[in-house]
C-alpha cells in the first residue's frame, strides 16, 4: 500500500509510540519501528533526524501539556490568597485537569514517567515533584511566620510532596477510566494536604 507523505509520517509517529510504550526510549529499536510503518529505517531518516527527534515528537506535545497544568501561575495566586479552602480549590483545578490531560495523552504520558530515560525528558517526575513542592512551600510562606528556609519545614514538605506525586503517578499507570484515574487522585490528594493547616497549628499562622 502507497502511503502519502504526511499518511506515513502519521504511521510512523504510531509505530514509534507503540515501541516506545513496550520498551523505552533506550531499548526501543528504530528497525522495528521501520518494520512495523512498512518502510525502511533509512526512510524514517527522511521524516525525523533520529531516535530522539522520533521520541520528541511522540511525547512533547503531553509533555508540555502535563508541565503548564502543575506549574500554573493561577495556581500560585490562588495559594497567596489565603483561602481557607486553598488545597480544595487546588485539587479540584489540578486534578481535573490532569485527568482530562491523561484521558486524551495517557500513552504518551506513560512513555514520559516510565521510559523517558536517556532523553531531555527523563527527569519529568522529578519536575513534577519539585513543582508540588514549591507550591506547598509557598503557601508555607505566605499563610504561617517563621517557616522561610526552616529545616523542618522544608523536609516535611519534601516527603509528603514526593509522596504525593508517586501517588499520583501510580494512579496514571493503574487507571484508564477517566472517573476511576479522578476518585483515586482526589484520595491521594486529600490524604496528604486535607487539613494541612490545622496539621500544621504548632506554627504561627499569620
Amino acid at each position: 500500500m502507497q502511503f502519502l507523505k504526511e499518511e506515513l509520517r502519521v504511521k510512523i509517529l504510531e509505530s514509534a509510540t507503540n515501541e516506545f510504550y513496550d520498551k523505552g526510549y533506550g531499548k526501543a529499536s528504530m528497525r522495528t519501528i521501520a518494520k512495523h510503518s512498512g518502510i525502511t529505517v533509512g526512510n524514517i531518516y527522511r521524516y525525523f533526524d533520529g531516535k530522539e527527534a522520533l521520541f520528541e515528537a511522540v511525547v512533547n506535545e503531553a509533555y508540555e501539556r502535563f508541565y503548564e497544568i502543575v506549574s500554573s501561575d493561577v495556581n500560585d495566586e490562588i495559594i497567596k490568597s489565603n483561602d481557607e479552602n486553598l488545597f480544595e480549590i487546588m485539587r479540584n483545578r489540578i486534578i481535573t485537569a490532569l485527568v482530562e490531560c491523561v484521558s486524551e495523552k495517557r500513552i504518551e504520558l506513560l512513555i514520559l514517567l516510565r521510559g523517558a530515560t536517556g532523553t531531555k525528558y527523563e527527569s519529568m517526575k522529578e519536575d513534577f515533584y519539585k513543582l508540588i513542592y514549591g507550591k506547598v512551600i509557598l503557601h508555607f510562606e505566605h499563610n504561617f511566620n517563621g517557616t522561610k528556609n526552616n529545616d523542618h519545614v522544608m523536609f516535611i514538605t519534601g516527603v509528603i510532596s514526593k509522596s504525593c506525586v508517586e501517588g499520583l503517578v501510580e494512579s496514571i499507570i493503574r487507571y484508564q477510566e477517566p472517573e476511576a484515574l479522578q476518585a483515586s487522585m482526589e484520595m491521594i490528594f486529600d490524604y496528604y494536604f486535607i487539613n494541612f493547616d490545622e496539621r500544621f497549628s504548632h506554627l504561627s499562622k499569620k
